[in-house]
Parts: C-alpha cells; structure tokens; sequence
C-alpha cells in the first residue's frame, strides 16, 4: 500500500518519500509520475464522521447545493484544485470569490455521497476508527487508476465555513484538500506555504486555498488551462430541460455530466450525451438520476482540456414527483401497504401530501423520514429509511380509516420537518416510510409500507 502522510506539527515525514519524482530544484512540489483520465474525475464522500463537530454546519449554499457538514467541506477541497472559480468562487469565508485556483486542465466532479468505504480505487473520502501515532489522514493507492482517502476518527473534525476553530479541532476542508492534491497526482511539497507540505500547522485551516507551488504542481501533471477550454457562464432551468450558456462547446459530441441524486451510484457522473452545440449553448432533458451539484462540459474528446470546470447547480428549481423503492410485505388485510404522495415537495407550495394505502382498519402507525436508503428485514417487513449521522425523524401519529388508508399533509412549520437537522430544505433529498402496527400480520406485531424518495424544490 502507497500511503501519502499527513502528519502533527513537530514530527518528520515518514513513508513514501521513493515514490515521488522530484520536480525540478526550483520548485517545491514533487510529482506521484500519474495523471488522471477524464474518467477518474469522480470524488464522493462516506459521511461516517463520528465527532458532531465534523457535521456542525446545517447552513445550506447555493455554491454548494444540497449538501451540508462534511460532504461540503470535501466538496469545497476539491473545487478549490479546479480550473477556475467555482462559480462565484463564494463558499469559504477565509477566501471569498476564490475557491477554484488551480488554473491548470484538471477539473473533479462531484458526485455526492457514497454508502461505504468503498475500495482503494473508487475515489471516495471517509473515516477510519482508532489513531496512528501523529498521522491525521491519508491516501491510499493513488494511481491513474484511483484512490481511497482516510481519515483518523481520533481527530476533533471540524466542518467550517468558518475559519476560527477551537484549539483542540482540525480542519476537515483544508486537510481534504492535501488529500485531494494526492489523489490528483501531488506528492509532499518542501514549500512550507504550500497546501501539499507535510506538515499541519495551527488548525490546518490555512491548507484551505493552494497556493503558487500547488498550482505549478497541478499545471505540470495536467498543462495550464487554455482559453480555448470549455466554460461554463450561466445554467437555466425551465421545466425538465435544462440550458447551459458559455463557451468553446464543440458542434456536436458535447456531454453535460450531473452529480447523481442521493447517496449511491458507482462515482461516475450521470451524463446526457450527443449534445449539439451553436458553440456557445447546450441544452437536454434533465436525466432523472440527476441531482443536487455540479455540472461539467465535456466536448467529445479525450484531452485534459475537453473538460471544462465544475458550475455549481440547484436542479430543486424544478419539481420531480417522488419516485418509489424498496419493497413491501405482506399483512393481515392482504399483499402489503402501499405509500404515494400528492402535490410536489414544494417549499413555496406547502400542499405536499403522503398517502399509504392496504393497511390493516384502524390501526395506528407513523411515517417517519431519513437521508439513507436501506433494506434490511425489522418486524414483519422490511425497513427502508436510513438515518445516517443525522438519525431518522417522525412525524405525528395516525390512524389508518375503515378503508386502510391514511394521509398526511406536511405541516412544514412544525418540528421535525420546520427545524432543526430534520429541516425540509430546498435542495434536500429525503426517504420517507410507513410503520404501523399489525398485531395479526405476524411475530413481530408490526410492519412497514415500501418507500418514497423525493427532492425539496422551490
């Protein structure tokens, strides 16, 4: 195993050091001898963090759209190595305007959060229980075949944004963003004020933004971004398409890549594909795998420079309907409970309604809502919904009617779903379930509809 070591103030570099090419003596910056092809762009997060200070921050941004804590805090490392802001550049207060520095042909793609660990190669951060003597985090197996990035869970993580930490906390933003100049092809820098120095000083906020030597290292594995790159200016939703306004796009053979909505997938965008182009305009149907994140250009080539730089995107400004999951079961009344919804998930509208139909006459039960999508057997069915860090959450107590069904429009004022870390956002997505009681259904006395998943939009 390759490790690239992050270490405590006051100890030496240890490991690795053979594996590095050294840059030429003028520079700081050492050089891993790998670049990354366009389809190892991919980075997603397993939120596993275990300290709360990792997930502090609720506060959602239109820089960073439907995301919070850690993920966000990964995600703001990464864009900071990206060809220009951005977009706006805004999102980390220690830099206003100046996320996206790295002005070289390299550009990541976010693509949300993984439901594990994953593999040495499948490019996703998370935490690793337990210590390792003064090593904060590392990457392991960096190649042009991929990466893995971890964490040490004995670390006091904190999420940021902003730049004044306690004393005993580690910034998670900065310390990915060394991580992600490994997995970028960067071994350790002998510039002190480099983001790719071996050494953390302070709270590590300071690793935050790269710096000069960073960005020659990057520029030397990937070649300075060109003006005839891909570029993103402006990205309108209207309905299910959606339009991108910029520049350089090819005649024809364009791909608009999306982050994949919800936690899943295998890391590799969602992607509509055979664009043509004015040069200057792009636009498809919004493919329904798509979510909350960035949007990338790429013209039908395969040079660094054929991608262009991430664009930050609410797709919540269109409404999708709810799309169903996971499996019901059988109960005492017949094949098993069935949940729907009526009105769109629309912040602006409030008229949301989440109906369950084939339940057992009059007995009670609650929908109850998480971030994960799960299937693992409970009772006399299947539980659907995940809490993550977060937990799940729960709304009030019904009662099915002499029909076997109940509803329930959201109040969206009221606590869990008015505030607090179960606030229903614009942006968010959330899986919702049924569990109610069945005494003559089976052992456990008690059972679950299937599952809906949906996205809070305006």
């Amino acid at each position: 195993m390759k490790l690239r070591r992050l270490l405590l103030p006051g100890l030496a570099l240890a490991g690795g050091a053979a594996l590095s090419l050294t840059a030429p003596d003028a520079a700081g910056y050492t050089l891993l001898g790998f670049s990354l092809d366009l389809d190892q762009r991919d980075f997603r997060v397993h939120n596993n963090f275990s300290d709360p200070s990792a997930n502090n921050n609720e506060d959602l941004d239109e820089c960073f759209p439907g995301y919070r804590g850690a993920i966000m805090a990964i995600w703001k490392a990464h864009v900071e190595w990206q060809s220009s802001v951005h977009g706006t550049g805004d999102g980390d207060p220690t830099q206003p305007g100046g996320i996206g520095s790295g002005g070289a042909n390299f550009d990541p793609s976010f693509q949300g959060e993984a439901p594990g660990p994953g593999g040495i190669d499948d490019n996703i951060h998370s935490e690793l229980s337990g210590c390792a003597g003064g090593l904060y985090a590392f990457t392991e197996q960096p190649d042009s075949g991929g990466w893995r990035a971890r964490y040490y869970g004995c670390v006091a993580w904190a999420d940021g944004p902003g730049g004044q930490l306690d004393p005993n906390e580690i910034d998670l933003q900065g310390v990915a963003c060394h991580q992600a100049g490994h997995a970028a092809g960067l071994g350790h820098s002998t510039d002190h004020d480099a983001s790719m120095y071996a050494v953390v000083t302070g709270t590590g906020v300071s690793l935050r933004s790269i710096e000069t030597d960073d960005a020659s290292g990057i520029k030397a594995i990937y070649g300075s971004a060109g003006a005839n790159k891909p570029r993103i200016d402006q990205v309108v939703v209207v309905g299910d398409t959606l339009t991108v306004h910029g520049d350089h796009f090819s005649p024809s053979d364009n791909q608009i890549w999306f982050t994949r909505g919800g936690p899943g997938g295998d890391g590799y965008p969602v992607k509509a594909t055979g664009l043509a182009s004015n040069g200057t305009e792009l636009s498809c149907i919004i493919p329904p795998e798509a979510g909350q994140g960035d949007l990338l250009v790429r013209r039908g080539a395969t040079a660094h420079q054929d991608l262009s730089a991430a664009f930050p995107t609410l797709l919540a400004e269109t409404c999708f309907q709810p799309t169903s999951y996971c499996t019901t079961t059988p109960n005492s009344v017949g094949p098993g409970a069935i949940i729907s919804s009526r009105n769109m998930p629309s912040a602006t509208e409030q008229l949301f309604t989440l109906e369950v139909d084939g339940g057992p006459p009059n007995a009670f039960g609650i929908f109850y809502y998480g971030s994960d999508q799960i299937a693992t057997p409970y009772g006399d069915g299947v539980r659907c919904v995940g809490g993550g860090n977060l937990g799940v959450f729960r709304l009030p107590v019904l009662n099915f009617d002499p029909f076997g069904m109940v509803g329930l429009m959201v109040d969206w004022n009221v606590s869990p779903a008015g505030e607090g870390p179960g606030e229903w956002l614009i942006g968010d997505t959330w899986n919702v379930q049924f569990w109610y009681r069945d005494p003559l259904g089976g052992p456990a006395g008690f059972n679950f509809s299937d599952a809906l998943s949906f996205t809070v939009c305006y």
